[in-house]
């Protein structure tokens, strides 16, 4: 479709998606199905498809690793289906959490700030928890081959699904929730778990911890996490070269989290889906708040 979209002048596009409203998104998802069969990973992303719908009836949270979460009692979540995100697993109260699913944006997508020897690290870290605590880990497919190589996720009793991440929230009216070999990523670990957490069919979720306001301690040059930078097998090797820039790495990748979230929140509207904000406080307004302990203290 690329090669006849550079060849055929603009109205003969717009005509053949009039006459063939479904051709563009045929074809998209064949060559991202080729793809996958080329690298003989079609059958590991076809079997997340497992999870579509499974939670139709069901609350999601989505806990991020915001410093906001220190001074919330997360343990009114021990009961709840969490979608613990990335380096969540080092809050001490994970054993008693233990999120049912714990999904890792991995190496591929960080390699310009992450090195090879620190991914390794972190991944072992990772599973190292992962048997501690249970739960479906959540992985994406371009990390298969890294993983592999190193020996990491191979265990047996892990429960782990891998996700193709080639699409963006503004694909969704497009594409909704129909492809076994396409998922949606986007700026950040928080775009990937709303959106499986809409695959898995949640009409009501919930987002705690993702405080987005870094930007405002951009000159201590430090990550703004629950944790200590030294308690992270990531951050703990990054701080001595910690050095980013403003607009490239702060302005810019705000810009696109907030398309992105409102993007989401236009979807989700749209589908009668709810997302709430019980995070403490913090800069992300693109959805409805509410107030963490009250939310509990009505729903027990």
């Amino acid at each position: 479709m690329k090669i006849v979209k550079s060849i055929v002048p603009p109205i003969f596009i717009i005509l053949i998606n009039r006459l063939f409203p479904g051709l563009d998104k045929f074809l998209k998802l064949r060559k991202i199905k080729r793809r996958l069969k080329r690298r003989n990973q079609l059958n590991l992303v076809e079997k997340s498809f497992e999870l579509k719908n499974i939670h139709s009836k069901d609350r999601i949270f989505i806990v991020g690793t915001g410093p906001s979460i220190k001074n919330q009692n997360l343990l009114y979540l021990k009961d709840e289906i969490v979608i613990g995100m990335n380096e969540f697993y080092l809050h001490p109260q994970i054993e008693q959490i233990k999120p049912k699913y714990n999904i890792y944006t991995g190496y591929s997508i960080h390699k310009e700030t992450v090195s090879y020897e620190t991914a390794v690290k972190s991944y072992t870290s990772f599973e190292k928890n992962l048997k501690l605590t249970g739960g479906t880990v959540l992985l994406p497919i371009w990390d298969f081959d890294f993983l592999s190589k190193n020996g990491l996720m191979k265990d047996e009793t892990l429960s782990k699904y891998y996700f193709n991440y080639v699409l963006l929230p503004k694909d969704l009216d497009q594409f909704q929730f129909d492809s076994l070999y396409a998922s949606y990523g986007g700026q950040n670990s928080a775009i990937f778990s709303i959106c499986l957490a809409m695959f898995m069919g949640a009409k009501e979720i919930y987002l705690i911890g993702l405080d987005h306001d870094w930007i405002l301690s951009y000159y201590d040059r430090e990550q703004a996490h629950f944790y200590d930078d030294e308690k992270s097998p990531i951050y703990k090797d990054q701080k001595a070269t910690f050095n980013r820039n403003l607009l490239k790495d702060y302005f810019y990748p705000y810009v696109k989290i907030f398309e992105q979230y409102e993007a989401l929140e236009k979807y989700a509207k749209n589908h009668d889906i709810k997302i709430i904000n019980l995070t403490n406080k913090g800069l992300l307004d693109v959805f409805e708040r509410q107030e963490y302990e009250n939310f509990f203290n009505k729903n027990k």
